[in-house]
């Protein structure tokens, strides 16, 4: 979850004890977190989730399980616009990930084959 702050939290549900607790915290943005977007695993021994931020980034983050069982966290990207960033989604796949902030364009994102994650569109208001 998001909220007012600059750190998003990954909350998981424990049954025996019937209670939600904090599985990791994602600390990178200098500003508000505006938008998190939990990408479609689709077969990957991983999760992605990213994150909006009033400080102009959208953050990627790697979530995956050791082998001691904890979640380990990676931030896997850290992509830059000029304005705050107020939403971000993932395609079905899992595969792009669409951004828009306060200049009004859309941007999409994708990997390249150096895993790299570049602007492959960027949508301008008329």
């Amino acid at each position: 979850v998001g909220g007012h702050g600059e750190i998003a939290k990954v909350w998981m549900r424990d049954d025996e004890k019937r209670q939600w607790r904090v599985q990791a915290e994602l600390i990178k943005h200098k500003g508000n977190i505006n938008d998190v977007c939990w990408s479609p695993c689709l077969g990957r021994s991983y999760h992605l989730i990213a994150t909006a931020s009033s400080d102009t980034q959208i953050k990627i983050w790697r979530l995956s399980k050791s082998e001691t069982g904890e979640v380990k966290v990676e931030c896997e990207a850290e992509l830059s616009q000029e304005t705050e960033v107020w939403r971000c989604a993932w395609n079905i796949t899992g595969t792009i990930l669409a951004t828009s902030g306060d200049d009004g364009a859309v941007r999409l994102w994708k990997k390249n084959f150096q895993g790299k994650y570049i602007c492959i569109s960027n949508l301008e208001k008329e």
